[in-house]
């Protein structure tokens, strides 16, 4: 299964090395990727191979950080897609005493490769700074410039470090927030409400009231909404859960909760699993189902990820509800045999569990 950092070869590098020589005549291709390709190039992982690329290229381009800041705003024109991820880097490594020039670099630079972790130690070093030139990029005419206003601040970015000023208090992040709810664009509205989800983890009454101000506003800020609360209902907040419609469940139980007895780690296969959703009282009922697995981990502890399963009305009676879960290797999880759970959850209350075991082919 391709990696990430399998992007990273010798005829990546080449493709590279040719556009940047068009506008740079003097790079020097064969220094840049042998400073790249050394003994333990195998052995990084992706993030470790982009900050390598960073380096090399240091070495390949001009001292003048000016100088060497427009050659990389010319080649980003005819490059896109994570793996030119090392292009905001450099400006990132080597523009943090550079404040002014920097900035301007990794806004034009966003707009083909996103600057959203290369903005990050700016926040840190330039808070106060920073985070109004971020609040000027929400009015830009270019999405990928407003999502960058968002995405840049989140506090708990996946593949970033923490803005700890940020986990302790948000509250900077709110005006920018405002500024993209009713964003024209859905790459941005997306942008909104992961930060508010990460807002909530460690902040969620000021979600809470966000959510307040801003609900019944448009459908398309309610859907923004309601995935900004996604773990908050996934753990049941009951002022979140009536706020959505989601009422609590008195006469609402699930049976007959079954696995299927074979389960292998592998491509294409699954966990099959059903059970039966019984409405004893209300006539119909609107019901947020969602499924835990609690997967083995290396250290022998169990540890639960959940997924939604549904979110609709149901009927008075019973349901019987059929699932498969995947498997199949994925770059974010590996998995080990042993011991899982699975467990039932409706409106965020657990309701039913069930151990099975997974082996290897």
């Amino acid at each position: 299964m391709q990696t990430f950092k399998d992007l990273y070869n010798i005829e990546f590098f080449q493709c590279f090395t040719k556009k940047i020589k068009v506008i740079y005549p003097e790079f020097k291709e064969d220094a840049f990727v042998g400073n790249i390709m050394s003994d333990d190039w195998s052995e990084l992982p992706f993030k470790k191979r982009i900050r390598r690329i960073t380096h090399s290229l240091k070495k390949s381009l001009p001292n003048d950080i000016e100088e060497a800041f427009l050659i990389i705003h010319d080649v980003s024109n005819h490059c896109s897609g994570v793996e030119y991820l090392f292009l905001p880097d450099f400006i990132e490594v080597y523009g943090i005493e550079h404040f002014d020039l920097s900035v301007k670099a990794l806004k034009d630079v966003t707009c083909c490769v996103s600057a959203e972790f290369a903005v990050r130690p700016f926040i840190e070093r330039y808070p106060e700074k920073m985070m109004a030139e971020l609040l000027q990029w929400t009015k830009s005419s270019d999405k990928r410039i407003r999502r960058l206003s968002s995405e840049g601040c989140r506090p708990l970015l996946p593949w970033s470090f923490r803005l700890n000023q940020f986990v302790v208090d948000p509250t900077p992040i709110i005006p920018i927030l405002e500024n993209l709810i009713n964003d024209s664009s859905e790459y941005v509205r997306r942008s909104v409400a992961n930060n508010l989800n990460d807002i909530s983890k460690h902040h969620a009454d000021i979600v809470k009231a966000f959510t307040r101000k801003w609900l019944r506003n448009s459908g398309e800020t309610d859907k923004l909404l309601k995935h900004a609360c996604r773990t908050l209902l996934k753990y049941g907040d009951e002022e979140i859960l009536v706020l959505f419609g989601l009422e609590q469940l008195n006469q609402t139980s699930v049976e007959s909760l079954e696995v299927s007895s074979s389960v292998l780690i592998g491509e294409g296969k699954t966990m099959e699993f059903s059970f039966v959703l019984n409405n004893n009282k209300h006539d119909e009922i609107k019901i947020r189902i969602e499924y835990g697995i609690g997967y083995m981990k290396a250290n022998g502890k169990i540890s639960e990820k959940k997924f939604k399963l549904s979110e609709k009305v149901y009927k008075k009676g019973k349901t019987k509800i059929n699932r498969s879960h995947s498997f199949a290797p994925i770059t974010t999880r590996r998995y080990y045999p042993g011991k899982h759970t699975l467990t039932i959850y409706l409106n965020g209350i657990s309701y039913k569990s069930v151990v099975f075991y997974v082996r290897e082919k």
